[in-house]
């Protein structure tokens, strides 16, 4: 009987840990950067700048992009922000390691300003990385906008999901040292 009882104990102190930890909502940054409620993204979002690449290459130092490739109402994409990267960019554990990024495709009036400067609908950019399909993660140096690391598609899974997100963050930073250190 204990046996029987001990997976469904640790499934229930699982989620009851998640909901305790997430349970406060998370408004830490502005632009396309994550971060926003739902409600606030909808009243803001005539009122965010451009996701501007070129500026962040500028402002990045020794920091890749994480981008969230979503599209309007991606359940699984509100998943991954709430539970995964809202927490990543509160804990402050992250802020000399990456910039957060948000990139909504399939929306037919989104703009951004790609790395070389050059405007490009969101959707094209997107496909450049063969990333149709949200959510996505891209791990991308900001300089010249290659890509780091494997891309995540996809999300099977939120316990394990943050754990495969800290691993290719380090893959991610592991190889912008390396590149930056190459290039000096």
């Amino acid at each position: 009987m204990k046996l029987r009882l001990l997976p469904l104990i640790t499934l229930l102190t699982g989620t009851m840990i998640s909901l305790l930890s997430w349970a406060q909502p998370a408004q830490k940054l502005a632009l396309s950067p994550i971060g926003q409620s739902t409600e606030a993204t909808a009243t803001a979002e005539n009122a965010l700048p451009e996701l501007n690449l070129q500026q962040d290459a500028q402002i990045a130092g020794d920091r890749f992009a994480l981008i969230l490739v979503s599209q309007p109402d991606c359940q699984y994409c509100e998943l991954i922000t709430r539970e995964i990267l809202q927490p990543m960019q509160l804990s402050g554990k992250y802020d000399k390691k990456l910039l957060f990024r948000k990139l909504t495709i399939f929306d037919g009036s989104k703009t951004i300003i790609d790395f070389n400067g050059d405007p490009v609908d969101a959707t094209a950019f997107a496909s450049r990385y063969n990333s149709a399909f949200t959510p996505t993660l891209l791990f991308v140096d900001p300089n010249d906008g290659k890509v780091l690391t494997d891309k995540m598609v996809g999300i099977n899974t939120v316990d394990l999901y943050g754990f495969y997100v800290d691993r290719a963050v380090n893959k991610a930073r592991k190889a912008l040292r390396y590149k930056l250190l190459a290039s000096n």
